[in-house]
């Protein structure tokens, strides 16, 4: 088997900040997992670490100083790169799934195909328009169609949140038998299994640590189709100031006349957070969708103690893609935009200590910086509830602290807040807050029990 090694030190750098790689062998097959607290110099670790052209480092903002030791054999059929703007490679001129993953696959190698297929749990999707999939299972999608080409390298960049737990413990226990000989680097903070390698860059110096094999590893896990129940449960949090109660009754989603998930039954009062759980494609984004007014739904959605029943003076919406939410040049003025008060902004940046050059860093350089926005855009428009589609996705630590922190003032005052994640750091932390109580996806029960920490 083929070594891959890194020969030279590499040493980049923007601003004042420098990372030197130094020299480093790699014996393939390898999971790489890179995590710090930079995720755009993660990326450029990565990327200067396989070999791959200086232009893509320069587009995650980061020079190779020392150009003249930095060789690389990249070509599009050996390096492969899928980030968190994936959206952007659905072609749109596909009918099929199927036909999108296999596009100018030689031979169309249809075994290969239906393994990588049944890995990812998106066999069940193969006749389906991908223009009709959820924002996971468009992911899925984007990453199959990357692994039936074979890469030499591949990086997964602040992608592997957009799966549910059980894909992502299935893909990253079964990639190394997809691709026997490559090398796959994980840029993520947190993942959910086995790798080779863990690389921290908290410093300028990369720290690695090789990990031994272990018998954990569930090397056969497949993903079945993913048709588990959308699960909801309430968490209260704070005693509410507001009377504000949004009630449910056998709530769903129309989607070409069916219904995206089994109706639904509960109740928020003010300063609850209700939790959407569930696998790719179960319906968490329908059901915010549904509630912020963009989508056909069926049951009855009453909201008690407010005067408004328009859908608009009611809840914001914070999607899972935040390109599809900000239209401001920075930070400042998105939150400006959001609520027309200067007073409001800067109370907020005061009260969540928000770093002030954060405020004028152009949004279209980080898409961590795009998705904070969009979460603390949502809470400044004044709205009595916020609908908050995957919080923590793209985010940094220090983001990740600052969101978790505005979703708490806004709980404070008596907001109540719809949020959906596939992020189990995120959910045991808020489970581990308070009480908690459970919405069936049938609409027939409703119970509160106690939660111990």
């Amino acid at each position: 088997m083929e070594v891959a090694t890194l020969k030279n030190s590499i040493v980049l750098k923007r601003y004042q900040r420098e990372l030197i790689i130094e020299p480093y062998e790699i014996r393939p097959p390898a999971i790489i997992h890179v995590k710090g607290d930079n995720p755009l110099l993660n990326v450029a670790f990565a990327l200067s670490l396989l070999g791959y052209p200086k232009e893509m480092i320069w587009e995650v903002g980061y020079e190779v100083v020392n150009s003249s030791f930095y060789t690389q054999d990249r070509n599009d059929s050996t390096h492969h790169y899928i980030g968190p703007y994936f959206r952007w490679e659905v072609s749109g001129f596909w009918p099929t799934v199927e036909e999108e993953i296999l596009l100018g696959t030689p031979n169309n190698n249809f075994e290969h195909y239906n393994r990588i297929a049944s890995i990812l749990g998106i066999a069940h999707l193969c006749k389906r328009n991908p223009a009709m999939l959820s924002g996971g299972e468009t992911a899925k999608v984007v990453i199959a169609s990357h692994l039936v080409h074979n890469p030499r390298f591949l990086i997964l960049d602040r992608i592997f949140n957009e799966l549910d737990e059980i894909s992502r413990l299935s893909l990253v226990n079964n990639i190394k038998t997809i691709l026997p000989s490559s090398i796959v680097c994980i840029v993520d903070e947190t993942i959910p299994s086995y790798c080779d390698f863990t690389v921290s860059i908290e410093s300028n110096k990369p720290k690695w640590l090789k990990h031994h094999p272990t018998t954990n590893i569930s090397s056969g896990i497949s993903v079945g189709n993913n048709m588990a129940l959308l699960h909801v449960e309430i968490i209260s949090l704070f005693k509410a100031k507001h009377k504000i109660k949004i009630t449910l009754e056998n709530y769903s989603v129309i989607r070409i006349n069916k219904k995206t998930f089994d109706p639904v039954s509960c109740i928020a009062n003010s300063s609850d957070f209700v939790l959407l759980t569930g696998p790719n494609g179960s319906g968490k984004t329908s059901f915010l969708e549904g509630l912020a007014g963009l989508l056909e739904v069926c049951g009855s959605v009453v909201v008690d103690g407010i005067d408004e029943t328009d859908h608009k003076a009611i809840y914001a919406l914070s999607p899972q893609d935040p390109q599809c939410d900000i239209t401001e040049h920075n930070l400042y003025d998105e939150l400006l935009f959001a609520c027309g008060s200067t007073d409001q902004v800067n109370a907020l940046i005061k009260d969540l200590k928000l770093p002030q050059h954060y405020l004028k860093i152009p949004l279209k350089e980080e898409i961590g910086l795009q998705k904070l926005t969009s979460i603390l855009a949502a809470i400044l428009r004044g709205r009595y509830c916020c609908l908050l589609d995957e919080p923590t996705l793209y985010l940094s630590k220090e983001f990740r602290q600052i969101a978790i922190n505005a979703i708490f003032r806004y709980l404070r005052q008596g907001g109540i807040v719809f949020c959906s994640s596939h992020d189990k750091y995120f959910i045991d932390f808020m489970k581990k807050c308070t009480i908690n109580h459970t919405a069936s996806g049938k609409g027939g029960f409703f119970s509160r029990t106690p939660h111990t920490t």
